[in-house]
């Protein structure tokens, strides 16, 4: 019996604190509740394209007021010099980030970005990627040779008619 009350008790002082806490909160104002309106969506990344050594594309879902921007080597932490430019294409909303010196091809990179919307809406974003190959060979399929028992190749020659990476 002992129990059962001061759990009553407990469950009392439970319900009289939510009360006092969070009740003020609720209370509506006389003209009834007031629903804010705006845009306080933040813009959405929807496309990356590595256009060459030097030019990174990037879409948005909205125009953009500001764009800051930071691309780093991974391995050395190497800051690169870079500018960007803010357009709208097609009804597309687009910055292409331009690169100084070119990346190199296969090294890793990673870009760290602060974007504004025109209604002062906020996203930052990581993007990690690998320098881009301009020097990619012509490359043909000289030869299948497959186990004749089983359906897996054994090997495949390749043969390469122009130089590169």
């Amino acid at each position: 019996m002992n129990k059962w009350i001061s759990f009553m008790v407990f469950f009392a002082l439970l319900i009289l604190s939510t009360l006092i806490l969070f009740v003020p909160s609720c209370k509506l104002s006389p003209q009834g509740i007031v629903f804010l309106h705006g845009d306080f969506a933040s813009p959405v990344l929807l496309e990356t394209r590595i256009q060459s050594t030097q030019t990174i594309d990037f879409v948005f879902s909205e125009a953009l007021s500001k764009f800051s921007a930071e691309l780093k080597e991974k391995k050395t932490g190497e800051v690169l010099d870079s500018r960007f430019i803010m357009r709208e294409e097609d009804g597309r909303f687009m910055v292409s980030l331009q690169l100084e010196e070119g990346t190199k091809a296969g090294e890793g990179y990673e870009l760290h970005a602060r974007i504004f919307d025109v209604a002062g809406n906020s996203c930052d974003i990581l993007f990690e990627f690998s320098g881009f190959n301009d020097r990619i060979p012509q490359v043909i399929i000289n030869e299948i040779q497959t186990e004749y028992s089983k359906p897996k190749a054994e090997f495949i020659e390749l043969y390469c008619q122009t130089s590169g990476n």
